[in-house]
């Protein structure tokens, strides 16, 4: 078992949102993997990259897993509008879903169920209730 296995910690993904949101905070990216056993993967080979050829090099690793849409990627600077394949607005995960995440600065690798089947439950957007003027009964 890797050591990045143990390393797997289960939270709300809104707790990570707000972290990649964070200018005080060291997470930059977050690097979103398709299945909880790919998270221990996905950080070990990140570390064994950057530790070995650096972190320009880690970046490659994972922005070629990108583009062959083994994972997908939400920055810190999220670009509006329309987002390029693989790019993740994280404002469109719903805070609530449960997600599991290795803390790996300048990354969070973290496993959202549903984001890549696109079953995740998204906030229902509300809709004002009208009432009508209340009136007085006059006894």
């Amino acid at each position: 078992m890797s050591r990045y296995a143990s390393m797997i910690d289960p939270c709300s993904f809104g707790i990570i949102a707000d972290q990649l949101r964070n200018p005080q905070s060291p997470i930059q990216f977050l690097l979103h993997v398709p299945s909880r056993a790919m998270l221990a993967e996905v950080a070990e080979r990140i570390a064994t990259i950057t530790a070995t050829e650096g972190s320009s090099m880690a970046q490659r690793y994972w922005h070629r897993l990108a583009v062959e849409n083994e994972i997908r990627v939400s920055v810190r600077n999220t670009p509006p509008g329309r987002l390029p394949t693989g790019l993740v607005d994280p404002v469109s995960i719903p805070r609530s879903a449960v997600s599991h995440v290795i803390y790996q600065p300048p990354y969070y690798v973290v496993c959202t169920p549903g984001l890549f089947e696109g079953t995740l439950v998204r906030p229902q957007v509300a809709v004002p209730v009208t009432t009508k003027p209340s009136t007085r009964i006059k006894l």
